[in-house]
C-alpha cells in the first residue's frame, strides 16, 4: 500500500494493515479518513492517526452528510498535517472523494479534479459515485458561499 498523493496534504489509498503504519507515518499521515466499511485494516485512533470514520460499501447514494463530513475533516486537518483517505480497494469511494475535497479546496471544476485523480492514482476506476459528487460540492458551494 502506497498513499498516492493528489496534493502535498491530501493522499488516496485502498485500506492500510498495521504493516503500513510505519510507511504511512514516514509519509507524513496524521489524519485518517476511513471509508471502507470494513474491520479488518487500521483503525485510525488505535495506532495513533486523527481518524473520521465514514464506514459504506459499494454500490450506492451517498448522502450529502457523508460527503460533507468527509470534505469538513480533510480540510480542517490539512492545516495541521497530512490526510490519507482509503476505502477498501482505493478504486471507487477514496477518489471520489478525494475528488470532492479538491474541489471545494481549490475551487475546481469535477473535471479538473477528476483528472488531477485520476493522474495521482491511474489504477482507480471512480465507476461510482459522480453524481453525489457533483451534488454535494454544489450545495456545499451554495452553503458555504463559495462559488
Amino acid at each position: 500500500m502506497t498513499p498516492a498523493f493528489v496534493l502535498p496534504w491530501l493522499a488516496i489509498s485502498d485500506m492500510p494493515t498495521p504493516s503500513d503504519v510505519p510507511a504511512l507515518r514516514e509519509a507524513g499521515i496524521t489524519h485518517v479518513v476511513d471509508l471502507s466499511g470494513r474491520s479488518d485494516g487500521i483503525t485510525g485512533l488505535e495506532h495513533g492517526f486523527h481518524a473520521m470514520y465514514l464506514p459504506t460499501t459499494d454500490p450506492g447514494v451517498k448522502s450529502l452528510a457523508y460527503w460533507w463530513a468527509g470534505i469538513a475533516f480533510a480540510l480542517g486537518a490539512s492545516a495541521e498535517g497530512r490526510v490519507l483517505v482509503h476505502c477498501w480497494a482505493g478504486s471507487n469511494r477514496s477518489p471520489r472523494m478525494a475528488q470532492a475535497i479538491l474541489m471545494v479546496a481549490l475551487s475546481l471544476d469535477f473535471e479538473s479534479a477528476e483528472h488531477i485523480v485520476r493522474t495521482a492514482r491511474p489504477s482507480a476506476a471512480m465507476d461510482g459515485y459522480a453524481e453525489d459528487v457533483a451534488v454535494a460540492v454544489k450545495h456545499w458551494r451554495l452553503a458555504t458561499g463559495m462559488g
